[in-house]
């Protein structure tokens, strides 16, 4: 299930997902630890999830606790692709679908405090986060935003993957 080939083809496929996914497993792994999460196991997941451990002990000897690095580079791949989208003017599908979300990205940005993140890390991380939120309780805007949110994603996927499909990743 956790092949090289097999994260490969996930993060090719939906990389939005990906990160997400990722991101969720980064935590899991940091709360529970390493031992804990591979419990009851298949025997060939486990080296993927100890490669991520590593990753994160690596972080944490210099001083970070943040983003895997995967999904550091997928973020910065993804950002560099939302700059050459937005420099499209003439294609307004996903200039209608960026001009929903700005405000929210600004909103949460300056939630964010001192901390500075790429725009597509902010959308990411602010739908993870509503994602994980119950239905019930949640606010009209907040479920207005994560429409807003869930659209510009699946825009920029639709997008960022018709350009790996021009421009496939060497591995």
């Amino acid at each position: 299930m956790f092949t090289p080939q097999e994260v490969a083809r996930f993060r090719a496929n939906s990389p939005i997902a990906f990160v997400i996914v990722l991101d969720r497993l980064q935590r899991r792994l940091m709360e529970f630890g390493y031992e804990a999460s591979v419990a009851g196991m298949k025997p060939e997941d486990k080296p993927f999830l100890k490669q991520l451990m590593d990753d994160i002990d690596a972080q944490k000897a210099r001083g970070r606790v943040g983003r895997l690095t995967m999904i550091r580079e997928l973020l910065d791949e993804m950002e560099a692709a939302h700059k050459r989208f937005q420099t499209r003017t003439d294609d307004v599908i996903y200039q209608g679908a960026y001009a929903l979300v700005l405000p929210l990205i600004v909103e949460l940005r300056s939630k964010a405090g001192k901390e500075k993140y790429g725009e597509m890390e902010t959308l990411i991380t602010a739908f993870a986060l509503y994602s994980m939120l119950p239905k019930e309780t949640m606010l009209p805007d907040t479920k207005e935003a994560m429409g807003h949110i869930a659209t510009f994603l699946n825009c920029f996927e639709s997008y960022f993957l018709g350009s790996f499909s021009q421009n496939p990743p060497r591995e």
